[in-house]
């Protein structure tokens, strides 16, 4: 991902983050993390907090105006980290957006996992989220307030 977040090549990008860490700058940590209905082992790199890395990161150019601003990429489909989310009915990985948003929006916003919820606010069309709020169960309390500042939120973005 952060290859293709930064527009680098695969090798590059495992030969600089192999650097850094020999440096000290960054720390390498595997684990297991939910993909798909199964587990997936994956690489995490960290930014240690040293005294050589706070000066380093102090010499680093300024970002260019605009650069700050993130892009929302279009999904197709619910990504394999949240498929455990959809536990009944139809598998996760043939639901497509945005013919299945208001589906996918009940059950990752109405589940028990922040990280499904945080996905679906803030990836989710704003008309999904929107016909959501007027359904039973989302029209008032803490998830109304939720959608609400989502769609607010989203809607000063566009």
């Amino acid at each position: 991902m952060l290859a293709h977040k930064t527009s680098l090549s695969l090798s590059h990008t495992r030969k600089s983050l192999r650097q850094l860490e020999q440096s000290g700058f960054v720390r390498r940590r595997l684990t297991h993390i939910r993909w798909g209905y199964g587990r997936r082992k994956v690489s995490i790199w960290e930014l240690t907090t040293t005294p050589q890395t706070i000066a380093a990161l102090t010499r680093l150019p300024p970002l260019p105006a605009g650069s700050q601003t993130q892009t929302v990429e279009e999904p197709i489909g619910v990504p394999p980290e949240h498929w455990s989310v959809f536990w009944s009915g139809v598998s996760a990985g043939d639901l497509r957006l945005p013919d299945d948003a208001v589906y996918v929006a009940d059950t990752m916003i109405g589940g028990p996992s922040p990280r499904a919820r945080n996905w679906a606010l803030t990836h989710l069309p704003i008309e999904a989220l929107q016909e959501l709020r007027t359904m039973r169960g989302y029209d008032s309390g803490e998830y109304a307030g939720i959608l609400d500042a989502a769609i607010t939120g989203r809607g000063a973005d566009a």
